[in-house]
């Protein structure tokens, strides 16, 4: 074994352990492809939205996280085969993190059952339209957990990640800015234009995500400005490097904080404060002063309560104890009081069904659960949407995968939670962890107290689970912090340790008020994985061994080569590029065609250039450590390489794709196309196999045993056969499937129904089992019935009518079909001349009204349409019925007042109808026409005349065009004896009557003006 005449102190490889060198080489190649799948999905996601489908920000990254994972778990599967004569080497790491792999296993166990028995399996395991956050995507996150902790074993690797993790956070927080300073490309429909989304749609996302790398940041530019300040520091690195890198480091901490910043988002704000607590109770087990230490503490309690306050200021929740019935009458605070709304009803919903809360009601089902019990007054705050979320991940994850999934996942977090500060030396003994546990269950004992005094109705309950968890970690932090006797010593490993637990518990804060998204879950499990993983339990020399036989050779340690973290930078800075290009080509290609030309002639240029100037590409472990400006040219080559592949492809696409007319342009078959697709899933397996195929190890079997070639080959084209039909019909087919239903929806709102009806067709053609593209195509056949004839009217409308029960079939639980068969049943009605058709039409609504009412029981508007629909049968007690449980539920609302004052109006109750018209008037922000109406139409029931009349001048005054206030007039004055006034209006209501009431009206006209003659003398 020779000596490495590296200059460096030598790192372990990784080394997969299996029976004899062949299979090492299989083994040690899969766990390359795995780790470099992990490196590419944390930079490609964060960066990643696709600006031409309908679901811009989160489908197209769950989607690409998917495609990503079943690369990264075809490698596990080949690890896992390559070590089976050897499967000690697979437990060995397990017995090291057996209780975060036990509760991992436990929440997968819980996810799947849930599948199982969900009340809608196919949208529990794809995940729903909207998230797609569905078993499929938690299976993928737990396979790059299971990569990181099964592969990552030396400090090299560990350093890659945290690059890749910086890397990755700097276009989304330098778009944040951009925004801000009002530098967007893309014209966005923000609601809250002075929050900043940047790539990730949402201001709660994108702060959810940086809170989680923002301590990785801190403590990487502390690392690399210590040695700046202390030159004479024996790890000091070069005085040129050192000093770049950490300015690098520091700006990128300053510029994520002033992103965070300006998300807006209170959450986020204290998931960062709960964060930066955990870092400074670290940092309080590290100092050796007490008075720095009690100072620390001070000014840190301080700091939180001033935030607490900040919080509480903008986002009051008022009447924490106030009655379910009157919480939403004051509005202080629109998402305060909708969270405190949704948390009460998924407590409701939970006690109702004692089973369901054991095992879920199936992952990404919240819309058809809490949807269902939504409240009136989450409706009144926030429009007609329907919750998806509860905002509360305690109860997101009862709600879905139950308690028992709940139990899994509090042990994944405690534990992880637990290994970092046993790594830390934070937790040493069985005292250490039985003054955790008892501060953890004292914490929780008070914050239930708390949460039960502030709201008896137990809404705040899932936020005490949640922090009493985390408020007992802190207090023990904190207190041993203050009350040891020895210092914990500390260095770069414990330093990452502490940021990477930072990162896991500002996590776990954050989606207690806010929602996971797929990047913020991604990251989680990341960073849970880089905790729990192996490496940082191990000294810096090799501990794992290559079993030959029945004897043992210990791994030959080997240096840190820089080439390979410069390819490994320059493929991240490429896959940044090209997720760059990918956002924006559209604008890119409209605005500045010649410098995208430009741009790409360049980079071809560099490239040739730094494979015509590199020296030495990948050096071997004996070899020196290469020279600066190698790992330079390798860094530009990878990076110009990877962006070259994903334009190439691309132009090649526009290239072979024919046109469809002269009207077709180049940049049209791009971006409406699936090229950009292509290119981008081209370049991530390139970007996996640049990666993995660099890896170079220093075993000496190597050189005794060639690479078995034909065996690998043939797992490999097996692996390769599996993957790409999986990625392809299950991801990729659902992304160009939103493509082509956004083009769909941008033709129906330039009125082209006929050519949107085609896009979701084609959308289907990809996606068969989709609903939403069904009910789309129903929607595009309903508009263009309104044009036609009568036979092409009706065709229309049966065809939408199929559609719609076609996507019924496919989801039962969304209650929107239904009512839009309701609606389809309603302009059958009104085009049928034949009473027995039109009752039949209205009872075929009546039907499926009553339908959706059962689906969604607290939703006043389907009440309201139920009502509708018997008021035109003449059901009057029915439409009583209906409007009385509307009213039950939101009784703040004009138009239910007004709907249930034409129902007593109809069955006779002229003087409740009356009081129903005059709080319809009184609720409405505006002088109501039909209030007033009403109300004048109860006053002439009641046979009083002049108040009736009064009314209908009033309602005159409102609209002076009005058929009906003139009529009315005309018949008041007439009962009154005034005939004069009553032709006058009955003349003035001819003038503006429609064609149809023409003929009733002339014979009023005529019948008074006889009436007048004969009065006449």
């Amino acid at each position: 074994m020779g000596k490495s005449t590296s200059r460096s102190r030598p790192t372990r490889q990784l080394v997969a352990g299996v029976a004899d060198a062949a299979d090492r080489r299989g083994a040690e190649f899969a766990a390359a492809a795995g780790t470099a799948a992990c490196l590419v999905a944390a930079c490609i996601v964060p960066s990643l939205f696709d600006p031409r489908a309908e679901r811009i920000f989160d489908e197209p990254k769950i989607l690409i996280l998917r495609s990503v994972a079943v690369l990264a778990a075809a490698a596990l599967l080949m690890w896992v085969i390559e070590c089976r004569r050897s499967p000690w080497l697979i437990t060995s790491g397990i017995s090291r993190a057996a209780a975060p792999l036990a509760a991992a296993a436990m929440l997968t166990a819980a996810y799947v059952t849930a599948w199982l028995s969900s009340i809608a399996p196919r949208i529990a395991w794809d995940g729903a339209y909207i998230r797609r956050e569905g078993t499929y995507t938690f299976l993928s996150d737990l396979i790059f957990f299971l990569v990181i902790f099964f592969f990552v074993r030396t400090r090299g690797q560990v350093r890659r990640l945290i690059l890749t993790f910086l890397l990755a956070s700097v276009f989304p927080v330098v778009y944040a800015i951009c925004q801000r300073l009002g530098l967007d490309l893309l014209p966005w429909n923000n609601p809250t234009p002075n929050r900043v989304t940047s790539t990730a749609g949402n201001s709660i996302f994108l702060g959810g995500y940086l809170i989680m790398v923002w301590p990785v940041t801190l403590a990487q530019a502390v690392l690399t400005g210590l040695p700046v300040l202390r030159r004479n520091h024996t790890t000091a690195p070069t005085r040129r490097g050192c000093p770049l890198a950490a300015f690098s480091c520091l700006a990128l901490v300053v510029a994520q904080t002033a992103a965070i910043v300006l998300t807006g988002s209170v959450g986020v704000w204290l998931a960062l404060a709960v964060g930066i607590l955990v870092l400074l109770g670290i940092l309080l087990n590290w100092l050796v002063s007490l008075r720095a230490r009690i100072c620390l503490l001070i000014i840190a309690v301080l700091s939180v309560a001033a935030l607490g306050l900040l919080a509480a200021a903008r986002r009051p929740i008022p009447s924490l104890i106030a009655s379910t019935s009157t919480e939403s009458s004051v509005i202080a605070s629109r998402s305060g009081e909708v969270r405190l709304l949704l948390w009460r009803s998924a407590i409701e919903l939970l006690r109702e069904q004692p089973m369901r809360a054991l095992v879920g009601y199936g992952p990404d089902t919240i819309r058809f659960t809490l949807g269902r019990y939504q409240p009136a007054g989450v409706r009144k705050l926030e429009g007609p949407a329907t919750a998806d979320r509860a905002h509360n991940g305690v109860l997101d994850t009862v709600l879905t995968v139950g308690l028992v999934g709940l139990l899994g996942q509090t042990l994944f977090f405690g534990t992880i939670c637990l290994c970092a500060m046993r790594r830390l030396s934070l937790v040493t003994s069985g005292r250490d962890a039985f003054f955790l546990a008892a501060s953890i269950a004292a914490s929780l004992i008070v914050c239930f107290g708390f949460a039960y005094r502030l709201d008896h109705s137990s809404g705040l309950l899932p936020i005490a689970w949640s922090g009493g968890l985390v408020a007992g970690m802190l207090s023990y932090l904190m207190g041993r912090g203050l009350l040891r006797r020895s210092v914990v010593s500390w260095n770069a490993v414990a330093l990452q340790q502490a940021a990477f637990m930072a990162g896991v518990v500002a996590h776990y804060a954050e989606v207690q008020t806010g929602i996971g998204s797929a990047t913020s879950e991604l990251y989680f499990w990341l960073f849970a994985a880089m905790i729990a993983a192996p490496v940082f339990a191990e000294p810096d020399t090799a501990s794992d061994v290559v079993a030959r036989g029945t004897k043992a050779v210990a791994a030959v340690p080997s240096i840190e080569d820089s080439n390979e973290n410069a390819l490994v930078s320059g493929v991240m800075i490429g896959l940044l590029t090209v997720g760059i290009a990918f956002d924006f080509a559209d604008r890119v290609i409209e605005r500045w065609p010649m410098l995208l030309s430009f741009v790409l002639a360049c980079s071809a240029l560099a490239f040739g250039a730094a494979l015509r100037l590199r020296d030495d590409r990948v050096l071997r472990a004996d070899t020196p450590r290469p020279l600066r400006r190698s790992a330079r040219l390798t860094l530009v080559a990878a990076s110009l390489g990877i962006w070259l592949t994903f334009a190439s492809v691309s132009i090649l696409w526009v290239v072979l794709q024919p046109a469809g007319d002269a009207a077709d342009a180049a940049g049209a078959r791009l971006t409406n196309g699936v090229g950009l697709l292509v290119a981008l899933c081209l370049t991530i397996v390139a970007a996996c196999a640049v990666i993995a195929g660099s890896r170079r190890g220093s075993d000496p079997l190597r050189r005794v045993t060639r690479f078995p070639r034909r065996r690998m080959l043939a797992v490999a084209l097996l692996l390769f056969t599996t993957v790409v039909p999986v990625t392809v019909f299950t991801n990729l087919n659902a992304l160009r499937a939103d493509e082509l239903s956004r083009l769909g929806t941008a033709l129906m709102n330039a009125n082209q129904p006929q050519s949107a009806e085609w896009f979701y067709g084609q959308a289907l053609a990809l996606q068969p089992d989709q609903d939403v593209y069904v009910a789309r195509q129903g929607q595009a056949w309903t508009s263009a019935s309104r044009s036609g004839t009568r036979e092409q009217r009706a065709r229309l409308l049966e065809r939408a009518s199929n559609a719609y029960s076609t996507a019924h079939r496919i989801n039962p639980h969304e209650p929107d079909y239904l009512l839009q068969l309701a609606t389809l049943e309603g302009l059958w009605a009104d085009g049928e001349s034949a009473a027995d058709q039109r009752r039949h039409h209205l009872e075929n609504a009546s039907g499926y009204l009553d339908a959706a009412a059962r689906l969604r029981p607290r939703d006043p508007q389907v009440l309201n349409e139920c009502g509708k629909v018997r008021l035109r049968v003449e059901d009057f007690p029915g439409a009583r019925t209906s409007f009385e449980r509307s009213l039950s539920l939101d009784n703040a609302s004009p138009e239910t007042h007004l709907l249930y004052g034409d129902a007593l109006i109809g069955g006779g109750s002229h003087e409740q109808a009356l009081r129903e018209y005059e709080t319809a008037e009184m609720l409405s922000t505006e002088k109501s026409l039909p209030a007033i109406s009403g109300r004048a139409l109860a006053l002439a029931r009641l046979s009083r005349f002049a108040e009736a009349i009064e009314a209908n001048r009033q309602a005159l005054e409102v609209a002076p065009e009005d058929y009906t206030s003139r009529k009315n007039l005309a018949l008041l004055y007439e009962r009154t004896g005034d005939v004069s006034r009553a032709a006058s209006f009955a003349v003035a209501a001819a003038a503006v009557a429609r064609e149809p009431e023409k003929e009733a009206i002339n014979a009023l006209v005529d019948e008074l003006q006889r009436r007048l003659v004969r009065k006449t003398p």
